[in-house]
């Protein structure tokens, strides 16, 4: 009789050791997982973007501001992309921003170009993007 109640009492353990280590170890996978992942990287706001014509089409002035909206100093340069009417790129041009100087967040940077177009046909679109050095 006493050899049934240990052998029932060890059952007993067992089951309650295996239960507690099964929540424990839900219990962190669950923590774990409800952590935030920043997979991104410094992010930009592209400001007054804008793309004036010269009177004879020949000349493009691109220009706009880049915003820091991230915690970190950035610098970089804007790549600045012709398009046509399927949204191919004809032809990119890269302008450096701030001087290739940092800056930091919050900071609001200008850049402008100016791209000869004469002899470059199909122009329908611009589109830019900030490349971070």
């Amino acid at each position: 009789m006493v050899n049934m109640r240990i052998y029932k009492s060890t059952w007993f353990y067992k089951i309650f050791l295996l239960g507690l280590f099964f929540s424990l170890f839900t219990h962190t996978v669950r923590l774990e997982a409800s952590q935030p992942l920043y997979l991104s990287g410094p992010r930009i706001k592209v400001i007054d973007l804008r793309a004036d014509f010269h009177s004879d089409n020949t000349i493009i002035v691109v220009s706009g501001k880049i915003k820091n909206v991230s915690h970190e100093p950035m610098r970089g340069y804007v790549n600045i992309y012709l398009l046509n009417s399927s949204g191919h790129t004809i032809t990119a041009y890269a302008e450096p921003v701030n001087s290739t100087r940092s800056f930091g967040h919050g900071e609001i940077v200008d850049f402008e170009t100016v791209i000869n177009v004469a002899d470059i046909k199909g122009i329908n679109n611009i589109s830019v993007e900030f490349v971070r050095q």
